[in-house]
């Protein structure tokens, strides 16, 4: 009769592991702050305003979204 005996080792202690998603947490949140802030501001701009900046309304979201990643 044969018996096996199987170990599984964390690759990261649980500790880390929560700690990096806490950070992963808290940078998504702060992404999507700047993300909603950005739209929020172009969003009360007229059109005008926003063609002198050479943004069409169309693509404040696209824009939020640039901003936000690079944030």
């Amino acid at each position: 009769m044969a018996i096996t005996n199987e170990t599984v080792t964390l690759t990261a202690p649980l500790k880390a592991r929560a700690t990096g998603w806490l950070t992963n947490f808290i940078e998504a949140a702060q992404r999507r702050k700047v993300y909603r802030t950005t739209v929020a501001e172009l969003s009360q701009l007229s059109d005008r305003d926003l063609g002198d900046l050479g943004i069409n309304r169309c693509e404040i979201k696209r824009i939020a979204k640039e901003v936000s990643q690079t944030a």
